[in-house]
């Protein structure tokens, strides 16, 4: 994190991914500034504890709602893209590739469900930085994180937190479409890997934990819910009429919190998933709106990534920027978008 917190700007969703701030002047990334806390336009305000339907991609953003300070730039004020939750459940979870092989396997280990997690924070251009969570699949240090965590990112450390030791990382590659990043990390050996487990084989009502770097603090902490909802779609569409969708993603009830985004959700120790979205309102309501991609996804591109098989679904290389917010719409009946 940059050194001067003056005008750090904060973002309007109360659950988003992780967490990040921009220097006094702007630059890449949501924010406002921090004794300005105000609301974003067409964000609903909670003066009474009531819900707000307003979801959120975990996108790297802390939890106030703040209006664009007037040095933002042309980039930050574009609400570039909005998600609208489709509301129904379609079956079961799709089938996901399988997760033995070079990495991905069930491999056990020692360090429970804090095992083979990380903390991923960014620099990002014109002075912000950003946090995050990650996986590690292999000890010579492939992670798996959300590619929103690492969107505009001028450089990637990653700290593991069992040993305390951080490395440089560079992007190997990314799939918008699925939110998924592959990073590589500098002279990295003898880590300790996540214990993976079968996305296929979960099903509702199964007890979960969620681990993350809540608050971009750089300790982990755990979170405890329920799965609560499978085959969840989120379609995501920019204001250019270009839309993708993530689907068969994983509901949950563990309360998901800024900083989480990139993290396990575990069910039996495994890694069933990688948490991705969130309610912005989530301590207001009854059932659970975070959201997770089933980890046979993440494997499926990560393991893309490694070969280098470049699709269009897959892109080898550094990440693009990407900004984006989430709307509900269909669910409860009620509808909001807003711009990170």
């Amino acid at each position: 994190m940059p050194s001067s917190r003056r005008g750090v700007r904060q973002s309007a969703f109360i659950a988003d991914s992780s967490f990040r701030s921009t220097g006094t002047r702007g630059g890449y990334g949501s924010g406002g500034a921090a004794s300005n806390a105000v609301r974003l336009p067409n964000t609903p305000v909670l003066t009474d504890g009531s819900r707000d339907p307003q979801l959120s991609l975990m996108d790297a953003c802390s939890p106030w709602r703040m209006v664009p300070s007037p040095e933002m730039t042309e980039r930050q004020r574009k609400p570039l893209l909005k998600i609208a939750l489709t509301a129904a459940v379609v079956g079961a979870v799709v089938a996901g590739s399988s997760v033995a092989g070079a990495f991905g396997g069930a491999t056990s280990s020692t360090g429970g469900v804090r095992a083979g997690v990380v903390v991923v924070n960014t620099s990002l251009a014109g002075g912000g930085a950003a946090a995050g969570t990650g996986i590690a699949l292999s000890s010579s240090g492939e992670v798996v994180t959300n590619n929103h965590v690492i969107r505009g990112a001028t450089s990637i450390r990653v700290t593991v937190p069992s040993t305390g030791r951080t490395y440089a990382a560079t992007v190997a590659g990314y799939s918008m479409s699925e939110d998924i990043a592959l990073l590589m990390l500098r002279n990295a050996h003898g880590l300790t890997t996540a214990s993976v487990g079968n996305s296929n084989s979960i099903k509702v009502g199964d007890q979960v934990t969620a681990v993350g770097n809540a608050g971009g603090a750089g300790v982990l902490s755990t979170k405890t819910g329920k799965l609560v909802g499978l085959q969840r779609a989120i379609t995501v569409s920019d204001d250019e009429g270009g839309s993708s969708r993530l689907t068969g993603l994983i509901e949950t009830s563990a309360p998901l919190q800024p900083g989480d985004s990139g993290g396990p959700l575990l069910s039996h120790g495994q890694v069933v998933g990688i948490d991705a979205a969130a309610s912005s309102s989530f301590s207001f309501r009854g059932s659970g709106e975070g959201f997770a991609i089933p980890i046979d996804t993440a494997i499926d591109i990560a393991k893309q990534i490694d070969a280098r098989h470049a699709s269009s679904v897959v892109h080898i290389g550094p990440t693009a920027f990407l900004g984006v917010g989430l709307g509900q719409t269909g669910y409860n009946g009620q509808a909001t978008t807003g711009a990170i």
